[in-house]
């Protein structure tokens, strides 16, 4: 594993420890390149892919808040990483969501300013 693929391991697994403790929203925008290409797997009312951090948040992120309660916590069971691509396997806990929601974010994982600064 290259030192940009395991900064990015590291990064995706801290940033889901916060969103299993605070929930999706502000944490989740604020980890996503403005570039990023978001895909959400599965059946759920959100499932599809979004290009850029603010047609994911209008089109995904807004709408999952508008119809959960709470925000769920999640399990992670499987995080792969190829360069500055993350795909995250994780299953949430609660019994209102679908079993299993991967997705996968094929475009940079962290915002480049923080790629070039380290």
């Amino acid at each position: 594993m290259t030192e940009t693929e395991e900064r990015n391991r590291a990064f995706v697994q801290a940033l889901f420890a916060v969103l299993s403790e605070k929930g999706y929203g502000q944490e989740l925008l604020d980890a996503l390149a403005e570039d990023v290409t978001f895909h959400a797997m599965g059946k759920s009312p959100i499932a599809g892919s979004y290009h850029g951090k603010e047609n994911y948040r209008r089109n995904a992120l807004e709408p999952l808040q508008a119809r959960i309660a709470t925000s769920p916590t999640m399990e992670v069971h499987r995080i792969l990483i190829d360069g500055d691509m993350a795909c995250v396997q994780f299953r949430t806990l609660e019994r209102f969501r679908l079993k299993w929601n991967p997705f996968c974010l094929p475009k940079p994982v962290i915002p480049r300013e923080e790629a070039r600064a380290a």
